[in-house]
């Protein structure tokens, strides 16, 4: 089983969860941004959250589908076009073969994701036009009359605002604080911070006013990690994201928690937050209710995945 790509979109690729564990040999943790929403889409659709899914940047790529399957979709788009009829996030889709999936829909974020059940076979590198991704397990249902329908939606949807913020991003201070005297670190919190253009996947460079610092001169190259906040000897932040290095030898005056990194993922060029400094207990405490929160979403969908599917 197989989707094809007839239109290439915006940096799109195929992305696992990071890969843990090889930093001290310097490899990159990659995988996907915004590890929520590659979560939920692979829930919707049976897998196991490390499934590979489809990282999708606007403008997206357009899909063929050359199989019927079961697909969801998560993350910066609400809505996309199946054929001529409009399909909504957050929901499993059967889908039949020849479908054509594209988003030309407004969008209220920075990434979609797109699973299919079994998940698909690892590819390295941007999607081009005509490249056709095989997925890593066969779909064995047949729906009748679906080739008429285009798609079949199985009745629910997920909710997933609970897992997202907006506009204040939460920070523990980190190892080199010290660079700023104490107005300069309450001050620190009511900045307005802007993504630059000049963003990717390995980090995001952010516009604010000056922010002023001692400098290290023997500040020695150290171990950096996603959601690192790297403070530059201009005064501006850089936040690494997913394929950031592993070391790094600007001062590390705080770290994005983990809770908000998907909220981060999600936010667009040009979008603009706060920073607010909460201490390492709080974090570790938000980060356990948001696992809680996703544990719960993929046994529910799991449940209504096997309840309907019993039924057929």
């Amino acid at each position: 089983m197989s989707i094809q790509i007839i239109k290439a979109g915006l940096l799109d690729s195929v992305q696992g969860l990071p890969s843990i564990g090889k930093q001290q040999a310097g490899f990159s943790p990659g995988g996907s941004m915004d590890i929520i929403a590659h979560s939920i889409a692979n829930a919707l659709v049976g897998n196991k959250k490390e499934a590979a899914v489809l990282e999708m940047h606007v403008p997206a790529a357009v899909i063929l589908f050359t199989h019927e399957t079961l697909f969801a979709f998560t993350g910066a788009a609400k809505s996309a076009t199946l054929n001529n009829e409009t399909v909504y996030s957050n929901q499993p889709i059967v889908v039949n073969a020849g479908s054509i999936l594209s988003f030309t829909n407004q969008v209220h974020g920075a990434r979609i994701y797109v699973a299919v059940h079994g998940g698909f076979v690892n590819k390295k590198g941007k999607l081009q036009k005509n490249d056709v991704l095989a997925t890593a397990q066969s779909f064995d249902y047949h729906f009748e009359g679906i080739g008429q329908l285009h798609a079949l939606t199985l009745g629910w949807t997920a909710n997933t605002q609970e897992f997202y913020r907006s506009n204040n991003i939460r920070c523990i201070q980190g190892p080199n604080i010290n660079v700023l005297n104490p107005r300069e670190i309450e001050d620190f919190q009511h900045k307005r911070f802007e993504i630059d253009i000049q963003s990717n996947r390995m980090g995001f460079r952010l516009k604010s006013e000056p922010i002023q610092h001692s400098l290290l001169p023997d500040l020695l190259s150290t171990g950096v990690t996603k959601g690192t906040l790297q403070l530059t000897p201009s005064g501006q932040v850089i936040v690494l994201m997913a394929d950031h290095q592993t070391t790094g030898g600007y001062p590390r005056v705080g770290t994005v928690i983990s809770a908000d990194i998907a909220s981060l993922a999600q936010m667009p060029i040009g979008s603009s937050f706060r920073i607010t400094w909460v201490s390492m207990l709080e974090a570790e405490a938000l980060l356990l209710a948001q696992e809680s929160n996703l544990q719960q979403l993929e046994n529910a969908c799991k449940f209504r995945l096997q309840e309907y599917f019993s039924e057929k």
